[in-house]
């Protein structure tokens, strides 16, 4: 197939939900959820939302689905926000998460905060630099 034909084949995400705080898409042709933390959450009040638009989320997907979560622009969040994390995590690998990438925070804290719920929720996380390298990861796993 031609690389145009290949274009031409590929489908918009769907926006499950955008805020001031995360961004939640779901693309279709590759079976995977796209989600981006954006800034600083200072309580769970701030993402009353969260849960609910995670669940429209894997309403979509089908089975064997894939994560790449952009954690670039995390700050570091209240201690109190590790437990919705771990939860959220946990949501995603009840449903059937089988391939995950991250893209690394900025905020050295944050990142170590990310690896404490991943750790906690044991999902599998695969952590990298930059969106190119998480997707390129993505595509060649979900290949095999």
């Amino acid at each position: 197939m031609s690389n145009i034909q290949e274009h031409a084949n590929l489908k918009s995400p769907i926006a499950v939900a955008k805020t001031d705080c995360y961004e939640l898409l779901y693309r279709e042709d590759f079976n995977r959820i796209y989600f981006k933390i954006i800034g600083f959450w200072k309580n769970a009040g701030v993402v009353p939302d969260i849960t609910k638009d995670l669940d429209k989320a894997l309403e979509l997907t089908a089975a064997g689905f894939s994560l790449l979560a952009d954690m670039s622009g995390m700050v570091t969040h209240p201690q109190e926000l590790n437990e919705l994390h771990t939860q959220l995590q946990k949501r995603l690998l009840t449903a059937g998460l089988a391939y995950g990438a991250y893209i690394e925070s900025t905020d050295k804290i944050a990142n170590f905060q990310l690896e404490q719920t991943i750790q906690t929720s044991q999902i599998n996380l695969k952590p990298f630099k930059s969106h190119l390298e998480a997707e390129e990861w993505l595509r060649n796993i979900t290949a095999l």
